[in-house]
């Protein structure tokens, strides 16, 4: 699965500031179990995540985030596009989703799809 995305989070702490994490550089943001590239994608900067390594199954953890960003009620948009890559399995399936409270330590979350 590849999944391309730009993150735009409101916190409430700032009204109405957006904080962006620049989608030209890759060490923005951390990965567990995945590649971060940036890369243009439909004329747009964006980040690529690839899965990294062999696929160990469903309940694998596999997501980038942006380290210590502090938010509390305001508002997430994220703008995703996603594919499966050339060699995934015939009854392959993408899932593309946003992590909440990911504990660096195990790389448990919460989600939203």
């Amino acid at each position: 699965m590849v999944a391309s995305l730009s993150i735009l989070p409101l916190p409430s702490f700032a009204e109405g500031t957006a904080i962006t994490p620049p989608l030209s550089d890759a060490s923005s943001v951390r990965p567990r179990n995945v590649t971060v590239e940036a890369v243009r994608y439909a004329g747009s900067n964006a980040l690529e995540v690839r899965l990294s390594g062999p696929y160990r199954g469903p309940d694998m953890d596999t997501f980038a985030y942006v380290p210590g960003l502090e938010f509390h009620n305001g508002t997430v948009e994220v703008d995703v596009a996603g594919s499966l890559l050339p060699n995934a399995p015939s009854g392959a399936r993408g899932f593309i989703g946003v992590a909440f409270r990911i504990n660096e330590s195990d790389g448990s979350c919460e989600g939203l799809t």
